[in-house]
């Protein structure tokens, strides 16, 4: 077993790495043909101790020089937090001598304009007062400090992301369709597009502008099991909880209507069911995939995604993600209101929708309103055929749209906002 002895010197051991791979030596298809000259330089024109313990490593071959420091930036991270020592072992005695190391990583000098043995303070460079800070904190600052820096500039982002991201939102706001913003449309967009000056109720808000034709057309031939919906599937339907109660219970009088008022009805009511889904739908579900009815077209979710949510750039700008802010779920109950609105000629009550879409009453009144309806309250019948007062708690809410409007929306309050 060998022994070992800590012997003193006064001047540590070298040990070098060159950072960019092994250096080729007596090789002919090599970079260096000859052993590099090495050259040791330290501060002694300082009486500052601390300066004076400063060293640089010079490695000089044919084509190209190496520099390695002992201190600043550029000196190995890994000087600070271990100890190198080199041993030397006499097989014959078998008794090892250990010296203490200085560790350099060489990297090649590609400036022309300085020597190699010029002190780091002296070197004339166009730096900002952090980038001074943050140097002086590298070199006499405390490990806490140190840390600080290294991860401030790790999260530092850089030009090139920033023009990256900006040339994909570009991207993006390109490929998005642009429509006319009408002059009767809420500045906030929460409000679907209204005709203030309309003669007739069922003119002031057009299906049209809610659902476009071709997406209505597209709904019509996946409506079928709505049209053909008898008594007993609705029951099961109801049992199941498949379908809310405001979409049951317009089922259910479907089969008076002309065939063609039935399927414009079932295809407003699938829309309506879609919209419901959305609205439940939590930030995380997002951007999976989204539990649409399964025979909805791929046009109409495609027209839910694009309507009802908001897409953000994530990372270096090259994936979105989609969120649905609470403008957009602001917009999805006025719309829903809009087209109960129209299913029911123009008064509609507010229990249904509200069990659909998991709202208070007073966010639907307050939307209601903001729409230009009147919304009062409808005395309830007992079992027995007794009549509430129509301020009872449990009596039904009914908004009405009538002319003249009597919209009273606001764009800086949040619609079924709580007072304070």
């Amino acid at each position: 077993m060998a022994t070992l002895q800590h012997m003193s010197t006064a001047e540590d051991i070298v040990l070098a790495n060159f950072k960019n791979g092994k250096l080729q030596i007596n090789d002919k298809a090599g970079p260096s043909s000859n052993s590099p000259e090495f050259t040791y330089y330290k501060n002694v024109d300082t009486p500052d101790e601390r300066l004076r313990k400063r060293r640089i490593l010079v490695a000089k071959s044919q084509s190209l020089q190496y520099v390695g420091y002992n201190h600043g930036p550029e000196a190995p991270k890994a000087n600070s937090a271990c100890k190198y020592l080199v041993g030397v072992l006499d097989k014959k005695t078998n008794k090892m001598k250990v010296y203490d190391a200085q560790y350099y990583q060489l990297r090649p000098w590609l400036h022309n304009d300085m020597q190699p043995d010029q002190d780091e303070t002296d070197q004339p460079t166009e730096q900002t007062y952090i980038e001074k800070q943050d140097a002086l904190t590298e070199a006499f600052g405390s490990l806490r400090k140190r840390r600080a820096v290294d991860s401030r500039h790790k999260s530092k982002v850089s030009n090139e992301a920033i023009e990256k991201s900006a040339k994909v939102a570009v991207t993006i706001a390109k490929s998005q369709p642009t429509t006319p913003i009408k002059e009767t449309m809420d500045s906030e967009g929460v409000l679907p597009c209204c005709d203030r000056e309309a003669t007739k109720v069922e003119d002031v808000y057009k299906l049209d502008d809610l659902v476009a034709p071709h997406l209505l057309e597209a709904l019509k031939k996946v409506s079928g099991k709505f049209c053909n919906a008898n008594i007993q599937r609705i029951q099961e339907w109801q049992k199941q909880k498949t379908y809310s109660s405001f979409v049951l219970d317009h089922l259910r009088t479907l089969a008076n209507e002309p065939t063609d008022e039935k399927q414009k009805k079932a295809a407003i009511l699938l829309y309506l069911h879609n919209l419901s889904i959305m609205y439940a739908l939590k930030i995380s579900d997002l951007n999976k995939k989204i539990p649409f009815e399964g025979d909805t077209p791929m046009s109409v979710k495609k027209h839910l995604l694009d309507s009802f949510t908001q897409s953000t750039l994530v990372g270096d700008g090259s994936r979105q993600k989609r969120c649905l802010p609470k403008r957009m779920k602001d917009k999805m109950i006025s719309h829903a209101l809009v087209l109960a609105l129209i299913l029911d000629d123009y008064k509609t009550k507010l229990s249904p929708l509200q069990s659909a879409f998991k709202v208070g009453v007073r966010i639907l009144e307050s939307h209601a309103r903001a729409l230009g309806c009147r919304v009062t309250s409808i005395a309830e019948v007992t079992e027995a055929g007794e009549s509430l007062p129509s301020k009872s708690p449990t009596a039904q809410k009914v908004a009405e749209l009538s002319l003249p409007l009597r919209i009273t929306y606001t764009p800086k309050k949040k619609l079924g906002g709580k007072k304070r």
